[in-house]
């Protein structure tokens, strides 16, 4: 058993902890979900509608893989990763073309990847940081012999 005294203490240990193992976690969290977001293109998904006939024959004609959808040359998916920086994660594309997928336009269908990896994926993260509250809310001094 510990004292009060022994709790208080390793709080304010984590309480001055606290924002870096928050910053670290959700920077893994973002790099893991970013490389997941990256595998999408390429691959057809249950929740996407097929491709266009014209797009099919648009890829077939320039050489490209068919279905493969999002992914022609690879442009767009080498952009796709997560990041963090302080409170603030991402998962997203730099590529300018990623919008018009990921919400779609008048001739082209929404074939959304960044709002389905944070959301398919928020029980994890959901995991994540509520082992960081439990890690960090544990008193410490209990571990001790």
């Amino acid at each position: 058993m510990i004292t009060l005294g022994e709790w208080a203490a390793d709080l304010r240990y984590a309480a001055g902890s606290c924002r870096v193992m928050i910053e670290i976690t959700l920077k893994a969290e973002m790099h893991r979900l970013g490389e997941i977001a990256a595998g999408y293109p390429g691959h057809e998904r249950a929740e996407w509608p097929p491709l266009a006939q014209s797009t099919i024959d648009d890829k077939i004609s320039g050489g490209y893989p068919v279905p493969s959808p999002l992914l022609r040359t690879g442009a767009m998916q080498s952009t796709i990763r997560g990041e963090a920086d302080g409170f603030v994660g991402i998962v997203g594309s730099t590529d300018p073309k990623a919008v018009y997928h990921e919400f779609g336009t008048s001739k082209m269908p929404p074939r959304p990847i960044y709002a389905h990896v944070m959301m398919t994926h928020l029980p994890e993260l959901e995991a994540a940081f509520s082992g960081l509250a439990a890690r960090l809310l544990t008193p410490l001094a209990s571990y001790r012999p």
